[in-house]
């Protein structure tokens, strides 16, 4: 199976990750994103919140997989 993922999902850990963490950063970005859609590819209506919880920051907030924006 293949999914699309959209490029701003993927930039978005961009924002709080170094050089060091950008690839941790990019797969807790995905793997967020792919929390938020159904087994057919469609948003579910949720929202996912990460923090400071691993050795790198990121925090963002997913809205129908737009990143609420």
């Amino acid at each position: 199976m293949t999914l699309d993922i959209p490029e701003r999902v993927v930039y978005s850990a961009y924002d709080e990750a170094d050089d060091e963490t950008i690839n941790e950063a990019v797969v807790e970005i995905v793997l967020s994103y792919l929390m938020c859609i159904d087994e057919d590819g469609e948003p579910k209506n949720v929202s996912v919140r990460r923090g400071e919880n691993q050795n790198f920051k990121v925090e963002m907030e997913l809205r129908y997989c737009g990143l609420g924006s």
